[in-house]
């Protein structure tokens, strides 16, 4: 791969975490996306391919090819190509100021991440940003269709709300400071191999005292179970959903517990 050298980002304002695997009919679907939402942000695209077989790697690196100066591609090892990983070596690949996700798959608004930017910006106190989550089916998670301010999204929590009803991942943008929390640079968890890793990664955001808001001014369309050969379409979330009948303070105990387990120095 011509981008196989570890050369580091030069920082910019946003970083867009793209993983992708075998979706070489999608490839061109996701770069006008791509085009489309940074054409006026100062950004940096991160590729991370979890061992394509097909001819997604080959589209990207003619995409990386005319994006040099903020784009990267990263491929996983064969021996270690799950969903996590790739995640986790996307964010170890950050340099910017926020970060945020775009999954192969999904769409968002062409305005959201400069929305999402902005609130940050003008609000200091917030770390992380999420905004209105649409299925494919385009169904809207409801309590995603309010402005949420911390105190909300916190008391929905403790009265029983999952994290992923509330502030789905793929729709959230976050300062990178907040990775300072993973001490080792483990960012995501094997126990969620089955699914749902973002949210335990958001799980530990807010248990460590980040602060929250939900704006409802751009959206984010999470194509759930849509294609057959999706992620979605194979995963079964066991531990998530162990997760998702604990109460508050046994969810905070269990996320507590990983981040000592991976992460303790």
């Amino acid at each position: 791969m011509e981008n196989n050298k570890e050369t580091k980002l030069k920082a910019k304002k946003i970083d867009i975490c793209v993983c992708i695997k075998n979706r070489g009919n999608f490839v061109k679907h996701i770069i006008t996306q791509l085009e489309t939402i940074t054409k006026n942000l100062d950004c940096n695209i991160i590729f991370v391919d979890g061992m394509s077989d097909d001819n997604t790697v080959v589209q990207l690196i003619d995409f990386y090819k005319t994006h040099k100066d903020n784009c990267t591609i990263r491929q996983l090892d064969e021996n270690n190509s799950n969903y996590v990983e790739a995640y986790n070596k996307a964010l170890s690949n950050c340099v910017s100021k926020y970060i945020c996700w775009l999954d192969s798959d999904d769409i968002c608004e062409s305005t959201k991440l400069e929305k999402q930017a902005q609130f940050l910006d003008n609000h200091k106190d917030i770390d992380v940003v999420s905004c209105s989550t649409y299925l494919s089916n385009k169904q809207i998670l409801s309590n995603t269709s309010v402005e949420l301010t911390n105190e909300q999204i916190t008391e929905g929590l403790k009265n029983g709300a999952t994290m992923k009803d509330i502030c789905h991942f793929q729709s959230c943008m976050f300062r990178k400071k907040c990775l300072s929390v993973f001490k080792k640079k483990r960012y995501f968890f094997d126990e969620f191999i089955g699914g749902y890793a973002g949210e335990g990664f958001l799980y530990i955001l807010h248990f460590n005292g980040m602060k929250f808001y939900n704006i409802n001014s751009t959206y984010y369309v999470y194509t759930k179970g849509m294609f057959k050969d999706g992620l979605t379409s194979r995963i079964d979330p066991l531990f998530a959903k162990d997760l998702d009948n604990m109460t508050y303070d046994e969810r905070k105990a269990e996320m507590e517990k990983l981040l000592d387990k991976y992460n303790k120095i």
